[in-house]
């Protein structure tokens, strides 16, 4: 519902008040961008939908979305697309994680509500008080999140020694964002002192392979896992 509010108050500012607007019959497009598959958004996508309509913006009445799923194929295949959608001239690009950063390296005409965690350091906003530019939208704090996750995991029990963080195997989409918050969690886990063994989760697709992941963190003899991923795993 939130990112359906922050698309809202976007489409309103390009759309404008008054009679003038109101008497306009347009669609209006929003291109949707992702670095990973659409089987892992449905949930997401039905949410937003959701949401949108429940304020009176319904896909095929008076908006309309352009998807585009990376698949985890890396940044150039994002860039691809974000420039794909950049040519067909979408009023708003919504863009999810480091398709972020792909949508603002494409354009500084169209409006991009992005959703990241952590855009300041990325680059892909000036600050999160004054992003500057075209980009808005919302920073998810899991920067922030992740250590906090560890200290409350060492609060819970005392006596843990040695730790199994999610990390993506893959990180064509996300090297740089998870990388800085794996320094994060290190840090964390130094003033701890905590063992950090990161769990490297393989993705293609179609599924996301949890379940040899934790059969590892059982050999490994790790004692707890703070329960997210370091970085998204596309």
């Amino acid at each position: 519902m939130v990112i359906s509010i922050v698309l809202i108050l976007a489409i309103c500012l390009l759309s404008g008040t008054g009679q003038a607007a109101a008497q306009r019959i347009k669609i209006y497009r929003i291109g949707y961008l992702d670095p990973g598959p659409r089987s892992v958004n449905d949930a997401n996508l039905a949410a937003l939908q959701k949401g949108l309509s429940e304020l009176g913006w319904v896909e095929g009445k008076n908006i309309a979305f352009e998807y585009r799923f990376a698949d985890g194929k890396g940044p150039a295949y994002d860039v691809e697309l974000a420039r794909e959608l950049v040519r067909l001239n979408v009023d708003l690009i919504f863009a999810a994680s480091a398709s972020a950063q792909r949508a603002r390296e494409a354009t500084t005409k169209i409006p991009i509500v992005m959703i990241h965690p952590i855009p300041v350091e990325t680059g892909v906003v000036q600050s999160l008080a004054r992003p500057g530019g075209n980009v808005t939208g919302l920073a998810n704090l899991a920067a922030e999140l992740s250590p906090k996750r560890l200290e409350l995991l060492k609060e819970t029990i005392p006596e843990l020694a040695r730790v199994g963080v999610l990390t993506p195997a893959q990180r064509p989409t996300w090297e740089q964002a998870s990388g800085l918050m794996l320094k994060e969690v290190e840090a964390a886990a130094r003033s701890l002192k905590l063992k950090l063994h990161e769990l490297r989760v393989k993705v293609d697709p179609d599924k996301i392979d949890l379940e040899s992941v934790f059969k590892m963190a059982v050999r490994e003899r790790d004692e707890g896992c703070p329960g997210d991923a370091i970085g998204a795993l596309w």
